[in-house]
């Protein structure tokens, strides 16, 4: 594997700046997270789903119902309940949101008001993306554009997760998870406080899956481990310091047999096919290994300041050899090339924020100055079958004559090798005040400039690109409450993302750089209070615009038929979000939401096939519910009930002019504990989960059926 060296000329500098840089805020329970001061360290726990408080909304910690957009937290609680450990699983624990992997790859694709996106942030730092269950303490979804936030992202939003951190409390737990397909998972928290005025602080989350899968050949085993320690200096100044480590490897599912009509150009999902097919046999594999080091400086600056600094360091080296099942010619033959792909991925990154908070009587004014530095070095290496290697074609309606065989990764032909180099210089504002009694006014607005350096060295064609982008973006919002419980909202944001390792291809057969992929968001709606602040309700709607997208379409000159990159077009998404937390009583908890969206494609001059056509992958109607019930009679004390139940609508299953669509369907996933304490702080919890409840077969999207019904029991003691 090859990475360049230039991150190693700006070394000392770099090493030399971390020791003065900022973080985000930490969650520190289910409900709450840390004080704008760095140096409070709280730890109190709260029963329930329901959070207050949102760290991504402004980079502040700030109150969901003082933000004038929408916010979704998926909380520890959540997360243990329901034994969430992929951040797929976490993330459709909260309504209104649709998300899939990708198969062969470590990809996560999110959709949210009508528009997909791939990239996630770890405690606000964007393109971090090692994620696994055992140290996440929450998941935010923030909703609508995010570039002021976020910088260089997609119009659907944003997904931030919130690592776990230390607490004053010292304990000790040990957990073990078995379940349907040769499940086997261990885990162990370490956590402890050091010192008389416990001013060092430290835990450890470590854990080992080994698991199989209801496809054929599918094994996964995973190896993680993390640790983050916080230490308090001085009254005003602490030193925050994690590691994380990931080792993956498995077979993985294939994508799902579809099959191709190609007089008309439509496809389906192959029904020929057992449920757990999967054209990927032992011999393929798909390997990670991921490292994530981070050190924070936190310095107070008076009564009213603070200056936070992080540098971040992120390494992956991943690699594959797979089946890419996809095209069926004549309804039974399955046409099986190999994939193969090495890559190294390395990413630095540089957070400076200073946060000023003006409290008063009668305002509150908090502001957040940053700047932040990112360069990423990605080389990949693709390769692919070609038609001298081809492996015969499988008839489906036979499988004593399909043929096993997996060739080596140096015998498939390189199809791709490239050097990506992208360096990013961002500054960004955000600012949010509240005036009035009980917070009658509050207004968000905040700034950012995002500038863009990418260089792409092709080595088959032995070419370099280089192409710079800088913009700006804005946004604005406010919120207005005529009486205390209730509040009216406008927002309005934008979103900014490139495409820069590779060039577009013209209908003239030319080349040239693509152009920015820019989106606005304007969302109105209701933020309502009730019952003694029990019940919360937020209605949104939305509109989103996305200009200068991608497509790729075919055309044909007098040398033959040739495909063409399109960046005429305009999608827009429009819709409705009602979500509504209400707890009914301490021990009771309902979170319900609904969603319809109307994405499509407004106008595509090279392509006006296009033109009002739904999206892919974006369903008309979302359902869900959720609830939580801790039962308070003495004989029933410690049991613990909840469930889920999710509705996604038909899904236009591709981006052709094809009107394939995926059938909408249920899902509800159930579980059932019981806490024992053995002595005071010594608990033991028993768990049962239980996924797809009624074992419903649907295809949540056009990489294969959705789990079926798997049952998992869990045992946990803390000490």
């Amino acid at each position: 594997m090859k990475i360049t060296s230039r991150f190693l000329r700006t070394l000392p500098a770099i090493l030399t700046s971390a020791l003065l840089l900022p973080a985000p805020a930490w969650a520190d329970d289910d409900d709450s997270i840390f004080e704008l001061s760095p140096f409070e360290v709280q730890s109190r726990e709260l029963e329930g789903y329901i959070a207050s408080t949102a760290v991504s909304a402004t980079m502040i910690d700030t109150p969901i119902r003082n933000l004038p957009l929408t916010v979704d937290v998926v909380t520890r609680g959540m997360i243990e309940d329901y034994g969430a450990r992929t951040l797929r699983e976490m993330v459709e624990l909260s309504g209104n949101i649709t998300a899939s992997d990708k198969p062969n790859t470590l990809n996560v694709q999110f959709i949210l008001r009508g528009f997909d996106t791939y990239v996630n942030m770890r405690n606000g730092m964007a393109r971090i993306p090692n994620v696994y269950g055992s140290n996440v303490q929450r998941v935010e979804i923030v909703r609508g554009p995010t570039a002021v936030l976020y910088g260089i992202t997609d119009p659907a939003g944003a997904v931030n997760v919130i690592t776990r951190r230390p607490t004053v409390e010292n304990y000790t737990s040990l957990q073990y998870t078995y379940g349907s397909y040769d499940y086997n998972l261990m885990e162990l928290e370490w956590n402890h406080a050091f010192g008389e005025e416990k001013n060092f602080l430290t835990r450890i989350d470590t854990s080992v899956l080994d698991r199989g899968g209801f496809r054929d050949n599918e094994k996964q085993k995973t190896r993680f481990i993390s640790t983050s320690n916080l230490i308090v200096i001085s009254p005003n100044v602490s030193l925050a310091l994690e590691g994380e480590f990931r080792d993956l490897k498995d077979t993985p599912s294939s994508w799902w047999p579809r099959i191709q009509e190609p007089a008309t150009n439509t496809f389906k999902m192959a029904d020929i096919v057992p449920r757990s097919f999967n054209a990927n046999v032992p011999g393929h594999y798909r390997s990670a290994e991921s490292m994530v080091g981070t050190a924070t400086l936190n310095v107070r600056l008076g009564d009213n300041a603070f200056y936070r600094g992080s540098y971040n360091h992120y390494h992956r080296e991943f690699g594959r050899l797979t089946a890419d099942s996809s095209a069926v010619t004549a309804g039974r033959f399955l046409s099986r090339f190999m994939q193969g792909r090495e890559e190294d991925t390395t990413i630095h990154s540089l957070y400076n924020q200073v946060n000023v908070n003006l409290i008063q009587p009668n305002y509150d004014l908090r502001f957040v100055f940053g700047y932040e530095y990112k360069q990423s070095e990605v080389w990949r290496e693709d390769r692919r079958t070609d038609g001298s290697t081809a492996p015969p074609a499988w008839d489906l309606t036979n499988p004593s004559s399909w043929d096993l065989s997996v060739p080596n990764y140096e015998d498939l032909a390189v199809v791709e090798s490239v050097q990506v180099d992208n360096i990013e210089n961002e500054f960004y504002t955000v600012a949010h005040l509240t005036l009035g009694e009980n917070g009658q006014y509050s207004v968000l607005g905040g700034v950012r400039y995002s500038d863009l350096d990418t260089t792409t060295f092709d080595e088959r064609r032995d070419t370099e690109l280089n192409i710079g982008y800088g913009k700006w973006s804005y946004q604005i919002g406010s919120i207005y409450r005529p009486v205390e419980n209730f509040g009216i909202y406008a927002n309005y944001s934008e979103s900014f993302r490139t495409i820069t390792n590779q060039l577009r291809r013209n209908a003239d057969r030319s080349l040239s750089p693509f152009d920015p992929i820019g989106g606005t968001g304007k969302e109105v709606g209701i933020k309502l209070d009730a019952l003694d602040d029990t019940l919360a309700f937020n209605i949104a709607f939305y509109e989103i615009e996305q200009a200068g997208v991608r497509r790729v379409v075919r055309m044909e000159d007098d040398f033959g038929e040739f495909r063409v990159d399109t960046q005429s077009g305009r999608e827009r998404s429009r819709g409705v979000d009602l979500t509504m937390n209400w707890n009914l009583r301490r021990n009771w908890q309902i979170i319900a939401s609904v969603a319809y969206n109307d994405a499509k494609t407004v106008s595509n001059e090279q392509a006006p096939e296009f033109e009002g056509r739904m999206l892919p992958n974006t369903p008309s109607w979302m359902t869900h519910l959720s609830t939580r019930y801790s039962f308070r009679h003495e004989r029933l004390r410690g049991l613990t009930v909840g469930a889920t139940w999710r509705y996604v609508d038909d899904t236009l299953a591709f981006n052709t002019v094809d009107d394939f669509f995926l059938k909408g369907f249920h899902n509800v996933n159930a579980f059932a504990q019981y806490r024992y304490d053995i002595r005071p702080n010594m608990p033991v919890i028993f768990r049962l989960n239980v996924t797809n409840v009624f074992d419903q077969f649907y295809f949540p999207d056009t990489s294969g059926p959705g789990l079926p019904r798997t049952v998992r029991f869990s045992t946990m003691i803390k000490f």
